[in-house]
C-alpha cells in the first residue's frame, strides 16, 4: 500500500513539469535569424510581418491542432489573443485577401519535420520536440 502512495505522489510531482513545459519558437537551421522578439513573433503570427530579413520568399507559418495545450498557451502569450481569436483573425485575413493562415499539423514532431525542410518556415512546439535540424529563436515559459 505504501508503494501505491509513493507512485501517486511521484505522478502528481510530474504534473507541474508537464504543465510548465517550455515552448520553443523554431525556424529552419539555414534561416539567418538568430533570435526573435515576442513582438516580432506576434507580428509574424498575426500576418503583419510576412518575410524574414535576408530571405526573399514569404514566411510559411505552422500551427498545432486546435485544442493542443501548447497552442492554447502560445497564442495568448505571444499575440495577446486566445487561440480561438487568432483563428478568427486569420479567417478575416484570408477573406480580405491579406494573408495565408498557418499550415496546421497534428503534432510538434510534424511541425519540426516541416520547418526542417522549409527555409522560410516558422513554428512553435514543446521544447522537448526540438532537434538539431531546426534552430530555436525564442523560448517561452
Amino acid at each position: 500500500m505504501k508503494n501505491i502512495y509513493i507512485l501517486i505522489s511521484m505522478a502528481f510531482a510530474l504534473v507541474p513539469a508537464l504543465v510548465k513545459a517550455d515552448i520553443a519558437v523554431i525556424v529552419n537551421a539555414e534561416n539567418p535569424a538568430a533570435a526573435l522578439s515576442v513582438q516580432t513573433v506576434s507580428d509574424v503570427y498575426l500576418g503583419n510581418n510576412k518575410q524574414f530579413d535576408g530571405l526573399a520568399d514569404a514566411i510559411v507559418l505552422t500551427d498545432l491542432p486546435e485544442g493542443d495545450a501548447v497552442r492554447e498557451k502560445f497564442y495568448p502569450q505571444v499575440t495577446n489573443k486566445s487561440a480561438k481569436k487568432a483563428k478568427k483573425h486569420w479567417v478575416k485575413q484570408v477573406f480580405s485577401g491579406q494573408g495565408v493562415p498557418p499550415k496546421q499539423f497534428n503534432s510538434g514532431a510534424e511541425v519540426v519535420d516541416f520547418v526542417s525542410l522549409n527555409r522560410t518556415a516558422i513554428g512553435y512546439v514543446d521544447a522537448a520536440d526540438v532537434n538539431d535540424r531546426v534552430k530555436i529563436v525564442m523560448v517561452m515559459k
